[in-house]
């Protein structure tokens, strides 16, 4: 993973963005510290797609897997 400062550079933000970020996420899902946040991201479920929806399909599988 990425450091709090390597992903402040990437998106432009202040580290102190992203740690407060963090924080507010953590907090919402009832977590205490990296590794329950990164349990909790890996064990999410993805969101359902509404029916015709292929977009998502396309972008994880290729445009050749859609048709």
């Amino acid at each position: 993973g990425l450091t709090h400062g390597q992903i402040a550079t990437r998106l432009g933000i202040s580290p102190h963005t992203v740690d407060t970020y963090v924080k507010r996420i953590r907090s919402k899902l009832g977590v205490g510290n990296k590794a329950e946040l990164t349990r909790a991201a890996l064990l999410r479920r993805p969101a359902e797609r509404p029916a015709g929806d292929t977009a998502g399909y396309v972008r994880e599988h290729g445009a050749a897997a859609a048709s």
